[in-house]
């Protein structure tokens, strides 16, 4: 692969532009829909679909984002079950639950359901949302409204971030060299199947190369996947590997990386909303930040866009 910078085809530059327009808009309905509703005491709480925890943290991140830029009340609506838990799991989700502590300082659902009119909104039905007094709304997500403004983002995750880095006992990496973390999915993709969350190794690889080719300072290189080991035989000694480790220590380095390669997954998603370092974020239905590197074209990155990011985070 090239190290030269991304080629742009411009039809999907104008798709990417025309929905970037389309979400710009319809937040400002929402805005005029909502604004200026009568009423106060209005709740909304995320009762996230039981898929993969990433899935279902991203949807409550989105509800809590929802909440806080309609100005409206969050109650928090613990976790239940998860797919592609590790042992038993009932206790891995509540570990989950008690980790995050995504409820923190905000009510519980079951304290207020009784005294509220529960109103249960599908996501295509959220605009049908009013500042009525003493409602609660029920959503699956808010991603319909919240993919507008993923950098707004920061209000509701730096202080999940700080509640996670204060557990640990030293962050990733700390007192060693620069690392560069690459989340890769295998287990559940392939080339033929659920091709759209698919990257090949070889994009991987050039990727990383990017990435050393532009650093200032050398990195040491970690992959973390479910997959097994044969999946990465085209890979050299030179990389540190992580396979099938604990969920949430695999969470913790991810978005404590310095460089974070993104997979096209939730829980690799919200690793990155979380991150304070580069993040290097392949296109899927989740929108970026302003300030992720975006691949493009599989396997090829904008060298000085890449490097304007390093330089934010290296000496």
């Amino acid at each position: 692969m090239s190290l030269a910078g991304s080629q742009h085809d411009p039809r999907t530059t104008r798709r990417r532009r025309g929905k970037e327009a389309a979400r710009f808009l319809l937040w400002k309905t929402c805005e005029a829909m909502w604004r200026w509703q009568p009423g106060d005491d209005v709740h909304v709480t995320c009762d996230a679909r039981p898929q993969g925890i990433g899935s279902q943290i991203h949807a409550t991140l989105s509800v809590q984002l929802f909440a806080h830029r309609l100005g409206i009340g969050y109650c928090h609506t613990p976790f239940r079950a998860a797919e592609h838990a590790e042992g038993d799991e009932a206790a891995w989700v509540r570990a989950w639950e008690s980790w995050l502590d995504l409820g923190h300082g905000a009510p519980l659902f079951s304290d207020l359901e009784s005294s509220c009119e529960v109103v249960r909104l599908e996501p295509q039905e959220i605009f049908r949302l009013r500042k009525k007094k003493g409602r609660l709304y029920v959503l699956p997500y808010a991603h319909v409204v919240t993919d507008c403004f993923p950098d707004d983002y920061p209000f509701v995750t730096d202080p999940v971030r700080d509640r996670i880095v204060n557990r640990c006992t030293a962050s990733a990496g700390e007192g060693g060299p620069r690392r560069l973390v690459v989340h890769v999915r295998r287990g559940d993709v392939s080339p033929t199947w659920n091709v759209d969350r698919f990257t090949s190794n070889e994009s991987i690889l050039s990727l990383v190369e990017h990435c050393k080719a532009c650093s200032t300072v050398p990195l040491e290189v970690h992959i973390y996947s479910n997959g097994r080991p044969e999946d990465f035989t085209d890979f050299g000694e030179e990389f540190v590997f992580h396979l099938n480790d604990d969920a949430r220590r695999t969470f913790v380095d991810l978005m404590q990386a310095d460089i974070l390669i993104m997979a096209k997954s939730a829980l690799s998603y919200c690793a990155g909303l979380l991150s304070r370092g580069v993040v290097v974020y392949e296109r899927f239905w989740s929108p970026p930040k302003t300030d992720w590197v975006v691949v493009e074209t599989p396997g090829v990155l904008n060298r000085q866009v890449l490097s304007a990011a390093l330089s934010r985070v290296q000496p």
